[in-house]
């Protein structure tokens, strides 16, 4: 993951449920898109790009979320890359909205929310720091379980995994492989 920046955040996410992750929405608090998330098919990755925006002592923050479709929520994902380590360290936090928000958050209100504030009534999560180990940062709720790891360093390395939490939600080539 090169883009010729210090900093960069490379997410990945793998979508093992049988609903489609749709219309995805990134909002950058600081930094720029690199490489803009796709649609996210049941048992495929996708990944995007950000890094940090040129001239400037800032790494790369913000937030991106897809919509899951036929369950009227968005998966919410919320980075942090900072600059200075001495000061700051990798943040990432996972989620999903509440049935019936099926809209991204206007302008930083998810990342505000993410990285400083609480789970509200219309969008649940979980945050973790990333500086010394990457233990996951795991999200559950009635439907789906998110859980994802990122480096520490400033080439960071998001990985993300959504499961069901009912076998019947599978993708179907997953529960084809798991019923071997």
């Amino acid at each position: 993951m090169r883009t010729g920046f210090k900093i960069n955040c490379g997410i990945e996410v793998e979508n093992w449920t049988k609903f489609p992750f749709s219309d995805p929405v990134v909002r950058i608090f600081a930094g720029a898109l690199s490489t803009p998330p796709g649609n996210i098919l049941p048992s495929k990755k996708e990944a995007m790009v950000a890094r940090k925006s040129s001239d400037s002592a800032t790494g790369t923050f913000g937030t991106v979320s897809w919509l899951v479709e036929g369950q009227a929520r968005r998966i919410v994902l919320m980075w942090a890359a900072p600059y200075d380590f001495n000061l700051f360290s990798n943040w990432l936090g996972v989620g999903i909205t509440t049935p019936g928000v099926i809209f991204h958050a206007d302008e930083d209100d998810w990342y505000l929310q993410m990285y400083y504030g609480r789970s509200s009534d219309s969008l649940r999560f979980n945050r973790s720091a990333f500086y010394w180990e990457s233990s996951p940062v795991i999200y559950t709720d009635d439907l789906i379980q998110i859980s994802g790891t990122m480096s520490t360093g400033h080439q960071a390395q998001v990985k993300i995994t959504v499961r069901p939490l009912n076998v019947s939600d599978l993708a179907t080539t997953i529960k084809v492989l798991l019923e071997k």
